[in-house]
């Protein structure tokens, strides 16, 4: 997902939409793609996270907004859709991957994203650079996930003798998952 371009999605897409599972490797940063991906792999349109955001007139005061993404779509994806995250998906990652969790067959296979989803504020404080999130994010069911990242569904984690053989224990885990899935 850190090397597809908007641009590119619909040949993608045309290419895959016939097979039993596509892999989406989101261990990366993701370049705008969210939206137009919504569109071609989900069924309709759904909330998929909400975000806190504070009321700019009022001090300590806060308003909710749920987002919803993709519309209705009876050609959607109907294969598998299996993310593979880790401590590198943060922030449009980890907000892709809650976009990706709202395809009835999605499954979320990693370690834990890096829980940074939401804004950055940066300012200056006696010349040193400091920044902050003044957003809070949320699954759809009000769930917190900054701090504690997006919780995959089959959580698996690299080794050292995986790495060290060259493995990506996660990518294997995957394909092992979809096996299971075969028709």
């Amino acid at each position: 997902m850190g090397i597809i371009e908007r641009k590119d999605l619909d040949e993608m897409y045309k290419n895959l939409k016939e097979t039993e599972s596509i892999i989406f490797d989101l261990r990366n940063y993701p370049k705008q793609t969210i939206l137009p991906l919504s569109k071609l792999l989900l069924p309709e349109n759904t909330i998929y996270y909400q975000f806190n955001f504070p009321e700019t007139h009022y001090l300590s005061k806060f308003y909710s907004r749920k987002n919803s993404i993709g519309r209705k779509n009876d050609a959607y994806y109907k294969g598998n859709v299996v993310v593979l995250v880790d401590e590198n998906t943060q922030s449009q990652a980890e907000t892709t991957t809650m976009m990706f969790k709202q395809h009835p067959k999605a499954k979320i296979i990693g370690s834990n994203t890096s829980g940074a989803n939401g804004d950055i504020i940066r300012f200056n404080i006696a010349d040193l650079e400091t920044s902050f999130t003044g957003l809070g994010a949320y699954y759809p069911d009000g769930r917190e996930t900054q701090r504690i990242g997006i919780i995959p569904d089959i959580i698996i984690k690299p080794t050292v003798k995986g790495i060290k053989e060259g493995k990506d224990e996660v990518l294997e885990r995957a394909l092992e998952y979809i096996k299971t899935q075969a028709k």
